[in-house]
């Protein structure tokens, strides 16, 4: 099953002003219809209809009351940047560190760090249900601020599989 989220976040930013719509039959609304449903059998005298009932929770929050939610799919495991900080040391390299979400354990689990053509990889033994924190470091010289920024990317493989989502709440 495909993981909850906004239908136009399901593919890279084409740019800082453009997303790209993977289906059109979404443009307008103001979310991905609920793939998670109940179907449930209702009989009205001698008719008999199947109703469709999206899956979702309810919370209670101080200020808002009761709040529905759909209930939603994430990945196993999701990264983020600790801080939206990096440190840019003296002999310039740089150093973040990275939070590791996971709600499964993870045997033989490494960090692949890569920025631009540099790729390094960061062992993490066994990673237990958990959040963790892992460093993360890039060398002097192998960023590229030719644009006036650089760019680095994190990913965890485990088992063959390789997990590179970020979760971020949206409310």
């Amino acid at each position: 099953m495909p993981y909850t989220e906004p239908y136009w976040l399901a593919e890279p930013q084409k740019d800082d002003a453009h997303y790209a719509i993977p289906q059109q039959e979404y443009l307008g609304l103001p979310l991905t219809p609920n793939p998670l449903v109940a179907t449930t059998r209702v009989q009205v005298a001698d008719e008999t209809f199947l109703v469709e009932i999206p899956l979702s929770y309810k919370t209670l929050d101080a200020t808002h009351g009761d709040v529905v939610e759909p209930l939603g799919v994430a990945p196993e495991v999701t990264l983020a940047f600790a801080d939206d900080k990096v440190t840019l040391l003296a002999d310039g390299s740089v150093r973040a560190d990275v939070q590791v979400t996971t709600s499964a354990r993870l045997p033989m689990a490494k960090m692949i760090i890569y920025a631009g053509s540099y790729t390094d990889t960061v062992q993490m033994a066994d990673v237990m249900p958990g959040v963790m924190i892992v460093p993360a470091s890039v060398p002097a010289g192998k960023l590229d601020f030719s644009e006036g920024k650089a760019e680095v990317k994190v990913a965890v493989l485990s088992d063959g599989k390789l997990y590179n989502k970020q979760r971020r709440v949206i409310k």
